[in-house]
């Protein structure tokens, strides 16, 4: 059946490309996706889409945003591979009813997914993903694929520039340029190419970029920026002069930092990190998140400042509930923060 193996899960759903992966069981996804915000009440705001750089993953949302606007759904698609955060910030920006995101994150080449980001702009909770699949095994009997179409005929957007704009208000960017840092940056043949390189360079910081091009395999290594990943990388750092490299995951929503010695800097460095900075000198507050798998180090800057500290499980949706409420910065040991 269509709907066999269709279940959102942590952050959306994932098949085989061609396998369970099909443009037929995406429609089908999408179709579960529209229904639910008709019964939401937010189907009358435009939906966004965006896609990684997988292969076919722009054949796949244009398919989707085809399929979507063919039953009456406003649809934005984005004009190239974009970042996850990137399409996230653009809900919020365009007051949209939410995205469709299609990527696989940081799992090996042959792997798509689909992740929808409702109103809030960040990872549906389970009540809404649990609809979702419920729609999907409802409508899967009687649902009648579209034909294939692999050019979209409606409006498409770069998200990039609105992103920036929003980066400028979070980040100081004078401070970027003031380090005299070079910086070497690996967006593991993923979407980030040009988004966070393109932001440094446009703050004033040099930047050189590695592994910048598409290639849907990945150069035969999985997108994620682990350290088995790109500490083999620490002898680049030195030969191009710079002082850290940055990398990536597959839709940018991950990230992993070597310095110039070869050390491994993760979320559970990072995060605790600045979320001392954002308190002890952006003189901000708010409640600290983690999940239960992430550093203790975080408890330790909440004690220092008198602040909450919040465990969650596993999963970053929980975490975003958080941030919503009012949480200051929450984080996993996966590579994935937000403010």
């Amino acid at each position: 059946m269509l709907s066999e193996t269709i279940k959102f899960g942590t952050d959306g759903w994932r098949g085989l490309i061609g396998g369970d992966f099909t443009f037929d069981r995406a429609a089908l996804a999408c179709s579960a996706i529209r229904l639910y915000l008709e019964e939401t009440g937010r189907a009358d705001s435009p939906l966004l889409i965006g896609y990684d750089c997988r292969f076919a993953a722009e054949n796949y949302a244009a398919h989707l945003a085809s399929h979507l606007a063919a039953g009456g759904q406003e649809v934005v698609l984005s004009s190239s591979p974009c970042p996850t955060p990137a399409l996230a910030c653009a809900v919020k920006q365009l007051s949209a009813a939410g995205a469709i995101m299609l990527t696989a994150s940081h799992n090996r080449y042959y792997w798509q997914g689909l992740k929808f980001i409702p109103y809030f702009a960040g990872p549906a909770m389970p009540e809404s993903t649990d609809r979702i699949t419920a729609l999907i095994a409802e409508l899967a009997p009687s649902f009648r694929p579209p034909a294939l179409r692999l050019e979209y005929e409606g409006g498409r957007v770069d998200f990039k520039e609105a992103y920036f704009k929003q980066l400028d208000i979070l980040i100081n960017a004078n401070s970027l340029a003031s380090t005299g840092w070079k910086v070497l940056y690996n967006p593991m043949h993923g979407t980030g190419a040009g988004h966070l390189d393109g932001y440094l360079i446009r703050a004033g910081v040099e930047t050189v970029t590695i592994n910048g091009e598409r290639d849907v395999y990945f150069g035969g290594v999985q997108p994620d920026p682990s350290p088995g990943n790109i500490a083999a990388l620490a002898d680049k750092v030195t030969e191009e002069g710079c002082q850290v490299l940055i990398a990536t995951d597959g839709d940018a929503d991950r990230f992993g930092i070597l310095d110039s010695e070869g050390r491994y800097f993760g979320a559970n460095h990072a995060l605790p990190l600045l979320a001392d900075y954002l308190v002890r000198y952006r003189k901000l507050s708010g409640a600290l998140v983690r999940n239960l798998a992430t550093t203790h180090m975080l408890d330790d800057v909440a004690t220092e400042h008198g602040l909450e500290l919040v465990e969650t499980r596993v999963g970053f949706k929980y975490i975003g509930e958080h941030l919503r409420r009012g949480a200051l910065i929450g984080g996993e040991e996966s590579g994935g923060m937000s403010v």
